[in-house]
């Protein structure tokens, strides 16, 4: 079923072989929300193209996904996929304004300050700071135009876990 639906040719010309099966295992896990896709695994071996394909079969379908990808950086980034991931919801955005809370992330996506609250005053502790970004990225995702748990999905490559319905957001 997947080897059909995902033979898109998004591999820069490449059709999608031999991958059915994971791309099969990625959307059903992604169907049943809500749902946050880990996928890693060694440079090379077809995560990019796994999540590209799997991103065209569930937009094909009504699907809203944004998928946030780790950078090779000496420094891991806290939150990096998380990040890059709500980078792309400007035009699911409502118009209305955004509820306070959301303002923890106008220092972490700089192009969408203007459609942010202003940042809240910096908590004491890790466990505040953590809190509060996790606490703007649900009500981000929940007063996005258009989203529903039914049709969200975040996507992540390499090394990172996030579980945003849970209100867990782990860096590794």
């Amino acid at each position: 079923m997947a080897a059909q639906q995902g033979s898109s040719g998004l591999g820069r010309g490449f059709a999608f072989v031999g991958r059915s099966h994971e791309l099969d295992l990625v959307l059903a896990a992604i169907r049943q929300p809500p749902a946050v896709v880990r996928v890693e695994g060694d440079a090379g071996m077809g995560k990019s193209r796994l999540v590209r394909e799997a991103t065209t079969v569930l937009k094909s379908e009504g699907w809203r996904v944004m998928t946030g990808f780790c950078h090779p950086l000496r420094e891991p980034l806290p939150y990096g996929p998380v990040i890059d991931a709500l980078g792309k919801i400007g035009p699911w955005l409502p118009d209305a304004a955004l509820p306070p809370s959301t303002g923890a992330l106008a220092p972490l996506l700089p192009d969408l300050a203007d459609r942010l609250p202003p940042a809240p005053a910096k908590p004491q502790g890790p466990g505040a700071a953590r809190h509060q970004v996790v606490q703007a990225v649900r009500t981000v995702l929940r007063t996005s135009d258009g989203w529903s748990m039914r049709r969200r999905s975040l996507a992540s490559r390499d090394r990172s876990v996030t579980d945003v319905s849970a209100g867990r957001l782990d860096s590794q």
